[in-house]
């Protein structure tokens, strides 16, 4: 089997919960490496209405991050909305998937956890 090398992010397991004892600061290691970056896109399917993208908008400012890109888009009777999250942690990124599950007219949210190498653009 041929392997080529993709300059496309590629999204990595959260393996914290199956390596117990494991962790950065564990190990000496910072993670992600400098230079290096961890970027967490939330994809987010809700009834449409306005106070979902504000409830969103708050959650992502009280988490401490840098919210890099936003799409918000109506389908029908839904409202998708894509949000890329940096400078936060897994677990932080975790956390605000579960508040916002938590809201009536949230349907929907899966997360994904990027890791980009240096030098690449995300």
């Amino acid at each position: 089997m041929q392997q080529t090398q993709s300059s496309s992010p590629c999204p990595i397991a959260d393996t914290s919960s199956s390596t117990p004892g494991k962790t950065a600061c564990t190990t000496g290691t910072e993670f992600p490496p400098a230079g290096d970056q961890l970027v967490h896109i939330l994809h987010i399917t809700s009834v449409p209405d306005h106070r979902v993208v504000d409830d969103v908008s708050g959650r992502m400012t009280a988490c401490g991050g840098t919210v890099d890109g936003w799409r918000v888009v109506r389908s029908g009777p839904l409202l998708a909305q894509e949000v890329r999250l940096r400078g936060v942690s897994q677990a932080c990124a975790r956390a605000v998937r579960e508040e916002l599950l938590a809201l009536d007219e949230v349907l929907r949210i899966r997360l994904e956890h990027l890791y980009l190498r240096r030098g690449r653009p995300a």
